[in-house]
């Protein structure tokens, strides 16, 4: 392009008298000269001219505009952009954005030094160069980087964790590959020490919040509980925090998930004071729970845990608030004892089909006997979520007349809904 550019503009200037050539020489005109004369000449004769000072100025500016086109002909430029600063030329590189001199009269030697040493460092994988799209086409985001491994290892760690992937990941053939590919430098750590690492993550990363809560949050804590009983018959209780931080946002972060040894209010209060004090927090200004007469136990003793600490608000007033998720779901269930034998065919129709492969396929090839178009498949209810009821009954709606057809064809299918007393 630089050259295309400089041809262009020769060409679109007229030619000047005093313009030298492209070889150096100058193309002058013959100047006249008097006839000698016969009568002698009292003037002294002129002094030879040095060429410095009667050269126009004009013919000066045309000499350095052409050489600064030459110069940028150099093959250094298109790895650097030149600008101008406090009247300096200046030139900045694309690999490291590093800023240097850029006088035309001391050459490009300079700048052709410190671009093989940018691009050695790229081979060597020591500079990254990062490529982001705009509406004007490609910006080069630039900047160094040097491997460590002990950064890599705990940016492994962060991704375990926020992924949520197994330790054992590590070890999959494909993810070895991968990295063999990307980083060969990155010595890839057994599953127990990506343990150990993600325990570390967790423990910095409780300080920094613990400190946060100190520091950084506004007023009141509230607090959020949920309790469940889990298949193998082990009740657990998660605990979440809810502030409002120095940015006026709301923000929530999970600060316990405990095993809970006896479904109890006094066990639960106790579990949750614990916490607390852990924690730090003491100011809390209410708790949410779901509306069970177990927790009415749990409000009581941290109501009398909080007056100790001399933190309570309106003597625990309004310290407990009732879930409205949970309410609305006891409400719903109540609304649909009045459908229940429609919604338990639906029900076990979804558990007998998903129950084993062998009983999805067959349910599958009775959808494709009745060409039954649908991107969803059939899921089950989860019976402590209202809504989950209706996504049952809507994934299910589609599928009616394949239903049917697996209920004329599978005998066991038809005598397990009959043993149900669901099927009419």
């Amino acid at each position: 392009m630089l050259h295309l550019s400089f041809h262009f503009d020769r060409e679109s200037e007229a030619p000047s008298a005093s313009r030298p050539r492209r070889g150096g020489r100058s193309k002058s005109t013959s100047i006249p000269t008097p006839a000698p004369s016969s009568a002698p000449s009292s003037d002294p004769a002129p002094a030879p001219s040095t060429g410095t000072t009667n050269v126009p100025p004009a013919q000066t500016i045309d000499e350095e505009t052409i050489s600064r086109k030459r110069k940028e002909k150099s093959d250094v430029w298109p790895h650097f952009k030149r600008f101008k600063k406090d009247g300096v030329d200046k030139a900045r590189c694309i690999y490291c954005n590093g800023v240097l001199m850029a006088p035309t009269k001391y050459g490009t030697s300079t700048l052709q030094n410190h671009k093989d040493s940018c691009l050695e460092k790229i081979e060597k994988g020591e500079l990254i160069v990062d490529h982001l799209s705009s509406s004007r086409g490609q910006v080069h985001t630039l900047g160094t980087w040097k491997f460590d491994q002990i950064d890599a290892r705990r940016a492994l760690a962060e991704m375990i964790i926020v992924d949520e992937l197994p330790f054992r990941y590590v070890e999959h053939e494909g993810f070895k590959r991968f990295m063999a590919r990307v980083c060969p430098m990155f010595v890839l750590p057994s599953c127990q020490t990506v343990r150990e690492d993600c325990i570390k993550v967790f423990f910095e990363n409780r300080e920094l919040l613990k400190d946060y809560f100190k520091t950084k949050c506004l007023g009141m804590v509230s607090l959020t509980t949920d309790t469940w009983t889990s298949l193998s018959n082990l009740n657990y209780m998660c605990i979440t925090a809810h502030f409002i931080g120095r940015d006026w946002k709301l923000h929530k972060r999970i600060i316990n998930f405990v095993q809970v040894t006896k479904h109890s209010g006094s066990e639960i209060g106790k579990q949750l004071a614990s916490c607390l004090v852990e924690w730090g927090i003491r100011k809390v200004f209410c708790i949410t729970m779901d509306n069970a007469s177990v927790n009415d136990v749990v409000a009581i003793h941290m109501k009398e845990q909080l007056k100790e600490w001399g933190s309570d608000i309106l003597d625990g007033k309004y310290l407990q608030m009732r879930c409205v998720a949970h309410i609305i779901n006891l409400a719903v269930k109540d609304g649909l004892k009045e459908t229940g034998k429609s919604v338990e065919r639906v029900r076990e129709s979804v558990k007998w089909v998903k129950s084993t492969p062998a009983r999805s396929r067959k349910f599958k090839d009775c959808i494709e006997f009745e060409k039954i178009v649908s991107k969803k498949f059939v899921s089950l209810d989860v019976a402590t979520r209202w809504n989950s009821t209706y996504l049952m009954l809507e994934s299910a709606k589609p599928f009616e007349k394949a239903f049917q057809t697996l209920a004329r064809n599978d005998k066991k299918f038809k005598k397990h809904l009959n043993e149900k007393k669901i099927w009419k």
